[in-house]
């Protein structure tokens, strides 16, 4: 390659390096791309010993966004390390020079580092361990994960930063460190997601609500066509999503998530049946086909077919519905 751009691109070495990893050859090529974008630090990164840490981000390996400045020209300024430091990373990859910064910037003991080592394996593992590091104190963190460990809890990295996630959702006073470091971890991350879960149902509830008011006088024209009820049970259009959310949960079935939309643009109808003693507990749920005139399912919890006595309901409740279209079309004028 002599008298080319990529005189000084060490092709040889590269190739040497790819043969002795069993690597594709042809990856050469990626590595010659990264070349021309940053032929200085490229090259440097190579003759001092980073080949592996050069190939991984032509290769597209391992996410080196902020671990590696490719806007810099010199090793120590790409690396954010002193050169002494770089001799304890030479001929490392990149994981283990984002790990060394880490535990460099938030100054881990050597126990801490060695375990960090042995048990950080992937770039988001990285990442999250960052994340948790700029939260709290790293060597706490580990000493808390290493003693789950013997308590055989099993707290992952990812767990314990989903966890901490919570608190600040939840406003949790992170400077108590029996929030910090609880003594059940599984219980205080299960806690804290059925918290947020219920948070989360009624703010979706609220907002529901107020979607439902534009949908209210729908609402009633369809219950002055549809709505019916006999001595045991009552039978009415849903009020909108905000109850289908409870109907699908409180009978374990998936009217909410499959049928909502469709009803409130009028696609279906979908009906709620109660017990007339409990007007407000979810029973059956009710599908019906306008144009067809057909009840297309009736379901009850956990999607349990019609008993007989709400199957004879249904058929009253047609037959209420025929009778209305009998009596429209008997009123209507001679010739219309």
């Amino acid at each position: 390659y002599e008298g080319t751009v990529f005189q000084y691109a060490c092709i040889k070495s590269i190739f040497d390096y790819l043969h002795a990893k069993k690597v594709n050859p042809a990856q050469i090529s990626k590595y010659m791309e990264l070349y021309i974008k940053y032929p200085v630090l490229t090259e440097r990164l190579v003759k001092q010993g980073f080949i592996s840490i050069a190939l991984e981000k032509a290769i597209g390996d391992w996410d080196s966004r902020g671990i590696i400045n490719w806007n810099k020209e010199t090793v120590t300024s790409a690396l954010k390390l002193t050169k002494f430091e770089l001799k304890a990373v030479k001929g490392k990859n990149t994981k283990d020079l984002a790990i060394y910064q880490i535990c460099k910037m938030f100054k881990a003991s050597k126990e801490s580092y060695e375990w960090i080592k042995k048990n950080v394996r992937y770039s988001d593992d990285v990442r999250v361990l960052k994340k948790l590091a700029e939260k709290t104190a790293l060597n706490k963190i580990i000493k808390y994960i290493r003693w789950g460990k013997k308590k055989k809890q099993n707290i992952f990295l990812s767990d314990y930063a989903d966890y901490i996630s919570q608190c600040n959702q939840l406003s949790l006073d992170l400077t108590n460190p029996c929030i910090l470091y609880p003594q059940d971890f599984q219980k205080a991350h299960s806690e804290n997601s059925q918290l947020l879960t219920e948070l989360k149902a009624r703010k979706e509830a609220e907002k529901l609500k107020e979607e439902d008011k534009t949908f209210l006088k729908k609402y009633k024209a369809l219950c002055k066509k549809y709505a019916f009820e006999n001595e045991t049970f009552l039978l009415r259009p849903a009020s909108g999503k905000a109850e289908l959310v409870i109907e699908g949960k409180t009978l374990n079935h998936c009217v909410y998530t499959n049928y909502a939309d469709q009803y409130i643009a009028g696609k279906t109808l979908i009906c709620v049946i109660r017990k007339k003693d409990q007007p407000d507990r979810p029973f059956y749920t009710l599908e019906y086909s306008p144009r067809s005139g057909a009840v297309t399912q009736c379901r009850g919890f956990r999607n349990c077919a019609m008993t007989a006595d709400v199957k004879e309901f249904c058929n009253q409740w047609k037959a209420f519905l025929l009778s209305k279209t009998t009596e429209k079309k008997e009123k209507l004028p001679v010739g219309a």
